[in-house]
């Protein structure tokens, strides 16, 4: 068995799971590895992820598309339910891939930070993301972590910056230039887009009915994943847009594009 086959579990210590009702950035404090060849425990390790309140598996199609399921995992070219996304994205998890986030259905974090947006901003956030953490744009490194001391952190929500900081984060959040990133990088990025625009998107009542399935804020989150979209700061924006109609066949082949309204996305 190869370390990319590598069964992941996570323990805890003292802390219990925490049941999250919103998106939210989440931690463990240590991580246990196993696979035919070694068995540790990596405590003293945390490791910081996103966790959505939903999961991919099992849902109805309504619930899959108002959850953002439907959306894309562009690093590795399928959609969320696709990929098989149960509610968590990791990356640089120990003995998981280096190209692509890790998806699976692990414990909740022992502690998050939540962010009162519906699901599928969360998802849209890390579809945007996909686009850089691809091993290519962004690769997996532990030292990288150092740049985000003092982050968006996984106890409580960070603060925004201002408009014009926030613009600046984003830019960076997408620059072309390759670089290392730890887990904590791709968290902090994640709020970068949150602040950026995703924030207009924040449910009153955080529930399932009123924020999840709320039409109006589903529609807020698919408006700002359209600007990315039309945008000129993806650094893989080309490479999204290629693919973009063969995958809106792929997942909804029985709606007619030349039905949709122009500019209005399939997902």
């Amino acid at each position: 068995m190869t370390m990319s086959s590598t069964v992941l579990a996570m323990i805890t210590s003292v802390a219990l799971p925490y049941f999250v009702i919103g998106a939210a950035i989440c931690k463990w404090e240590s991580q246990l590895v196993q696979s035919s060849s070694i068995s540790m425990t990596m405590s003293g390790n945390p490791h910081t992820f996103i966790q959505a309140s939903m999961s991919c598996s099992r849902q109805t199609e309504e619930d899959m598309e108002a959850f953002g399921c439907n959306l894309m995992d562009y690093a590795e070219m399928k959609t969320w339910r696709g990929a098989g996304m149960h509610n968590q994205a990791h990356w640089n998890l120990i003995g998981g891939p280096t190209d692509k986030f890790q998806l699976g259905p692990w414990q909740l974090g022992e502690t998050c930070a939540e962010y009162n947006i519906p699901d599928y901003c969360a998802r849209a956030m890390l579809s945007e993301l996909s686009t850089v953490y691809d091993g290519e744009h962004r690769y997996t490194s532990i030292v990288a972590a150092l740049g985000v001391l003092g982050g968006a952190g996984a106890y409580e929500a960070a603060s925004c910056g201002t408009q014009e900081q926030e613009e600046a984060n984003k830019q960076d959040v997408f620059s072309p230039k390759k670089r290392g990133a730890s887990c904590w990088n791709m968290v902090n990025d994640w709020k970068h887009l949150f602040c950026s625009g995703y924030n207009k998107c924040t449910c009153m009542e955080n529930t399932i009915d009123q924020c999840h399935r709320s039409p109006e804020r589903i529609q807020c989150c698919r408006d700002r994943f359209e600007e990315f979209l039309n945008s000129r700061s993806g650094g893989s924006l080309s490479e999204v847009k290629r693919f973009d109609n063969q995958l809106r066949r792929e997942v909804t082949p029985n709606r007619n594009p030349s039905n949709m309204p122009p500019g209005k996305l399939m997902f």
